[in-house]
Order: structure tokens, then C-alpha cells, then sequence
């Protein structure tokens, strides 16, 4: 009997450990602190939620989501008040992106459903609403009015930390505010990425993505 008593209160102990840590690692968002990716679950739509007991830590801002950086993998997402992820993969890291992109609409990144890689698309940073959904492989900023998105193209890191990207191959086009098509653009290939500055040079960043390189003094490939 004791043995069974001892047990019980191991698992009890063990569980209310496994709570509180969890607890510290999805604390109320005002608090402008990381959380973990199992503060969150997929339903069987696919989409993300905050696990239910964590849902109380949510606190919204003027804008009527609550902004969560996710630790491992790195993520900035919006969740609303239920808890559910509305804008997944918000981009952050360049003066043209959130919190104040060109146009008003940031650019997000989202698995793609038939686990080829991730999508593209825009959001209203005002709203938080989905203006272009996440259909495109590679997305660029908006300028005045219009921004390139492509489909099938490969896009390449030009330097380590990503902030600035290419986009090779595929079919290309310029877009406007709405999604709308605008016309059709051409597409630069892997040879002519270098071809007056030197030898490419394909390598990885620390994240994994790919990363090319124009090395000097070697013929254009």
C-alpha cells in the first residue's frame, strides 16, 4: 500500500512539475515573452491553437490579436482572442516589413499543404486580415502599388542572415494591393545570377535556407 501511495504522489508530483514548467513557457503575453512551439496543437483542419489552459495568458492589443514569439522553430504569430493562429510566419526582420511595411501589408510564410516547402502571402498590418492568401513560393515587398510573387521558382538567400533573397526559375508576375494580376514579368535563371560578377556559389545558411553567392575572379556560370 505504501508502495502504491508512493507512486501515486510520484506521478502527481511529476505532473504538477510538467504544469508549472509549461505554465512558464506560455506566459501571458504582455509580457513580450518567447513561448514554446507545445503551447500550441494542430486541430484536424490543420489549424494552430493555443492549447485551451493556455488560452487565459492571451492578452490582445489595439489591434485585437495577441503577437507570440514562438522559440524553436523561431515564428512570430498573431493569435486572436480564442486562441487560434490567424497570421503564421509574420516576416520582421527588414525595415520593409512588419510593423511597417509598404502599403500597409506585411508579408507571411505558412507550410505548404502538400508539404512541399512554404508558402507566401500578404497581410493588412492595420487589420490582421489575410489580403493574398500564402499561394506563392516567393514573395517581395510592395513598391509603389505592386509587388513579384512566382510559383515553381527556387528562391536563393544573397546573404547569411536572409534579409535579402533572389528568386530563380518559374513563372513570375507582378501583383496589386488586392492580389490582383497585373502582368506577367521574366524570370532571371541560375546562369545569369553571376554572369558578370563571377563563379556562383550555392551554399546554406544557418538556418538551412539556400544561399548563393557571386565569388570574383572566376568565369559566370
Amino acid at each position: 500500500m505504501k508502495l502504491t501511495s508512493h507512486v501515486v504522489l510520484g506521478v502527481l508530483v511529476s505532473f504538477w512539475f510538467s504544469f508549472c514548467t509549461a505554465a512558464n513557457l506560455c506566459p501571458p503575453t504582455d509580457k513580450a515573452q518567447d513561448w514554446a512551439s507545445d503551447c500550441f496543437v494542430t486541430d484536424p483542419s490543420g489549424d494552430r491553437l493555443v492549447r485551451p489552459q493556455f488560452v487565459k495568458n492571451i492578452r490582445l492589443n489595439k489591434r485585437g490579436v495577441a503577437l507570440i514569439m514562438i522559440e524553436h522553430p523561431r515564428e512570430l504569430v498573431a493569435v486572436n482572442a480564442a486562441g487560434r493562429v490567424v497570421i503564421p510566419g509574420i516576416r520582421h526582420t527588414g525595415d520593409f516589413d512588419y510593423p511597417a511595411p509598404p502599403e500597409g501589408l506585411g508579408r507571411y510564410d505558412t507550410p505548404a499543404k502538400d508539404g512541399g516547402g512554404r508558402r507566401c502571402g500578404y497581410f493588412d498590418v492595420r487589420t490582421f486580415r489575410i489580403v493574398v492568401p500564402a499561394a506563392y513560393d516567393y514573395c517581395e515587398r510592395f513598391d509603389e502599388g505592386r509587388a513579384k510573387v512566382c510559383t515553381d521558382c527556387v528562391e536563393y538567400c544573397t546573404v547569411w542572415e536572409c534579409q535579402d533573397s533572389i528568386a530563380l526559375g518559374g513563372q513570375a508576375m507582378l501583383i496589386d494591393t488586392k492580389g490582383h494580376p497585373v502582368r506577367q514579368v521574366v524570370q532571371p535563371t541560375l546562369a545569369d545570377v553571376c554572369r558578370s560578377r563571377g563563379t556562383v556559389k550555392i551554399g546554406k545558411t544557418t538556418s538551412s535556407r539556400p544561399l548563393l553567392e557571386c565569388v570574383p575572379g572566376g568565369p559566370g556560370r
